[in-house]
């Protein structure tokens, strides 16, 4: 016996009439989307686009190029997921030694245009950490005044950093909402 169906009222798809019945009429992605502020669906198509512009993915550097010739939020969101990902995954030391290590100075930016000034701090000494050894391969994009909030006499280690870094996970972790609720312009 087949069952009855009918289609999502939202978007159209074949649904089975039970699942309609207890779900509004909707099929269960468009409700659980039904359920989602519209910042969790503007940070979400904020990733679709980023998705769209950058593949096939083939490296960071071509998807920065590609992702250039949207509004700057699109980059900031792109390359703050990836050195927030890094250093989740395998600590500061694991971001220095990947390829996402160039987009830190976007991540910086990024925690900065979000208004989260500790996470861009302390990104910024992360880079500080790995400029005073002469091993942050970033010298082309860091301008002589970059570090001038670093206080002088600075002796921070890796693992101090790392401490730091997992210590403000609420607030890492909610830099791109930040930017995709609050910062709309930067998409635009």
């Amino acid at each position: 016996m087949t069952e009855e169906k009918t289609t999502c009222s939202t978007c159209g798809r074949e649904i089975l009439k039970r699942t309609a019945e207890r779900r509004n009429g909707m099929c269960a992605p468009c409700q659980r989307d039904s359920q989602k502020s519209p910042d969790e669906l503007f940070a979400e198509a904020v990733f679709a686009r980023i998705e769209e512009v950058t593949e096939p993915f083939s490296s960071y550097k071509n998807a920065l190029n590609a992702l250039a010739s949207l509004p700057r939020g699109y980059t900031l969101c792109f390359a703050f997921h990836y050195v927030n990902a890094d250093i989740w995954n395998g600590g500061i030391s694991q971001l220095h030694g990947n390829s996402t290590w160039t987009m830190i100075p976007d991540a910086v930016e990024a925690a900065e245009a979000a208004d989260n000034h500790r996470v861009a701090s302390l990104l910024r000494e992360v880079i500080y950490y790995y400029h005073q050894k002469n091993r942050s391969k970033l010298k082309r994009r860091i301008t002589d005044d970059y570090f001038k909030s670093i206080p002088s006499g600075w002796q921070k280690t890796l693992a101090m950093l790392d401490d730091e870094y997992f210590a403000m996970e609420d607030q890492a972790n909610a830099v791109i909402s930040d930017l995709c609720s609050h910062k709309r312009s930067l998409f635009e």
